[in-house]
């Protein structure tokens, strides 16, 4: 991470970073962050920052404390490998229906009916993570532009 950084350098090392292949997370409250914001791939703020700066933010910790960044960053790859096993789930019943077809003259119903497997699996592996109960209570944290709206309790 850097720090104390001058406002019209943030923006630039925000893009020197992009250019080198990084993902960039900029945590800004101020004014003189908001190019900076606007710029990073993920744009984090907190409550009772500046209006600009919670408005180019994708996300606002709603705490105004920066103590869930880690628990932020948890839930994206949580997120990334929820994703691949869906890809995985997507593609697998095609595969196998393709194979099954050259190989064993698998006929059109049975390709259907394998293909239909993976809405359910796909389904139920996307909404795993909410039937899991959380037994951490934790600070809100408000995700969008638009934070007129509800705040999303994680």
């Amino acid at each position: 991470y850097f720090a104390e950084v001058l406002p019209e350098d943030k923006a630039s090392l925000v893009r020197q970073l992009q250019e080198e292949g990084h993902k960039v997370c900029f945590v800004g409250d101020g004014i003189n962050d908001s190019i900076a914001l606007k710029t990073a791939d993920v744009a984090v703020s907190l409550r009772g920052a500046t209006t600009i700066a919670t408005d180019m933010a994708e996300i606002v910790f709603m705490n105004g404390t920066l103590g869930q960044l880690p628990e932020l960053f948890m839930l994206a790859d949580e997120f990334a490998a929820n994703m691949r096993v869906n890809l995985v789930a997507a593609m697998t019943p095609g595969i196998i229906g393709i194979a099954g077809t050259l190989l064993f003259g698998w006929g059109m119903t049975i390709c259907v009916l394998l293909m239909q497997t993976s809405t359910p699996v796909g389904i139920y592996n996307a909404v795993k993570p909410l039937l899991q109960e959380q037994s951490i209570e934790r600070d809100p944290i408000q995700i969008g532009g638009d934070h007129s709206g509800l705040v999303p309790q994680l």
